[in-house]
């Protein structure tokens, strides 16, 4: 590669990393706010299954086992949470997802 090259493709790098770290942080900010309208909800357990599903790579049966649901429940919980997800980060409109 030329010197030019080489400086081209590290800014294209650079600029990549920069996007990945600004969209790292809208999904933090989004998750941690699902979780605060859980809390506030009094929801908290719905909020629970999501992590045990998504941060803990546990499968539903797992889940409605620990938490004492029926064996669909978390899996409505979850996709609730990944809809409301949705209109946090790309202000996709839930009633279109249904």
């Amino acid at each position: 590669m030329t010197d030019e090259q080489q400086r081209t493709y590290l800014e294209s790098v650079r600029r990549s990393r920069f996007k990945t770290l600004i969209m790292t942080a809208h999904i933090d900010k989004a998750v941690e706010e699902i979780e605060h309208r859980r809390r506030m909800a009094g929801r908290e357990i719905e909020y629970k299954a999501f992590e045990l599903y998504f941060m803990q790579g546990w499968d539903y049966e797992a889940i409605a086992e620990k938490l004492g649901t029926g064996k669909n429940t978390p899996r409505r919980w979850v996709t609730g949470i990944i809809n409301e997800l949705s209109v946090l980060l790309w202000g996709i409109d839930e009633d279109k997802l249904k």
